[in-house]
């Protein structure tokens, strides 16, 4: 008895082959999908670090817009030093042991001068790499009145 291919079950085996994801396809695709969502998370930690850091500004103006209310009501003249102490420890406990302040006073105009220090995203040390998170940078809030 002659053997005859069977044209049927080759078609079926060569469509079990072929059909579905080979074990590569699924790796890659998973390694695709976790660069991107390594992206989106870096995105988001710079986001937040931003975000901070706009807070820290804001806390600053409002400090200083308190300040200087606090000469209006004290009828331009300069404040008792216990009173810029104690509202230079609030700013401290607001933006950080570094803040400080600095009040200078020439006829009707005040000058009131904040500093502090805020993380940025990307700050090149002194190896002349950038350290995502890492660095710290002086910031410096200006506000200045005529009374």
């Amino acid at each position: 008895m002659p053997l005859i291919p069977d044209t049927e079950s080759d078609k079926t085996m060569q469509h079990r082959r072929h059909s579905g994801f080979s074990m590569i396809e699924v790796l890659i695709a998973v390694l695709i999908l976790a660069i991107g969502l390594l992206g989106v998370a870096g995105v988001q930690v710079v986001s937040m670090q931003n975000t901070s850091n706009a807070n820290l500004r804001t806390q600053a103006t409002i400090y200083a817009q308190d300040m200087a209310e606090r000469i209006r009501a004290n009828g331009n003249a300069t404040l008792e030093e216990s009173v810029v102490e104690e509202w230079e420890a609030r700013l401290q406990a607001e933006l950080g042991p570094d803040a400080s302040v600095d009040i200078d006073q020439n006829g009707d105009v005040i000058e009131i001068q904040l500093q502090w220090v805020e993380r940025d995203a990307a700050v090149t040390e002194d190896g002349g790499e950038e350290t995502p998170g890492k660095g710290r940078s002086q910031q410096t809030f200006n506000y200045r009145i005529e009374v």
